[in-house]
């Protein structure tokens, strides 16, 4: 018997808002990356398989060999005592190591690293995370998950770093053209 677009009963979940804009387009709401680096938008197939021009994932690239940062950041509004859930798929290119962290706001601040060479979560730093996680999808990609749970009202950003190593430091040694795809 077939079961297609048959109701099988009630499927109960939270509410969840996304406040991230444009949590797909790396190239728009998102500030350029800072230190050193771009994005590049439409680099690989995406995620869902998608090979429309439009919906593929972007790439965050280092532009030079030094010693800085390769990010992107979005602004964030944090609410004490409510919960969040930051996550990104991720998959490596020529970088091992992903970072999702919240800046420098003592009340919301963490940096959570994950190794997408191995699918495992790596070292964090800061006193609120709550849990940690990847799921692997297709293809190499990784969902990276961090949640926290805000302890005051702040504003602050939320940010994405490649990284090429498994440290929760605002830099890394960067060796140009290397970088991480982002969906």
């Amino acid at each position: 018997p077939s079961i297609v677009g048959k109701p099988l009963g009630w499927l109960l979940e939270e509410s969840s808002t996304n406040t991230i804009i444009q949590s797909e387009d790396f190239t728009t709401t998102w500030n350029s990356p800072t230190g050193l680096g771009s994005v590049s938008p439409n680099a690989t197939i995406a995620p869902n398989g998608s090979i429309v021009s439009a919906d593929k994932a972007d790439s965050i690239t280092a532009s030079s060999a030094t010693t800085g940062r390769c990010s992107i950041s979005q602004a964030q509004v944090w609410n004490s005592g409510q919960t969040y859930t930051v996550s990104v798929y991720a998959k490596k290119d020529s970088i091992d190591f992903l970072e999702i962290s919240t800046g420098l706001l003592s009340n919301a601040r963490f940096a959570q690293t994950f190794n997408l060479s191995t699918g495992t979560v790596g070292n964090f730093g800061g006193a609120i995370v709550g849990a940690s996680r990847m799921v692997a999808y297709p293809n190499g990609w990784y969902r990276c998950e961090v949640t926290f749970a805000a302890t005051a009202n702040s504003n602050g950003e939320v940010f994405i770093k490649t990284r090429s190593d498994n440290a929760v430091s605002t830099t890394f040694a960067a060796t140009s053209g290397q970088g991480t795809y982002i969906w």
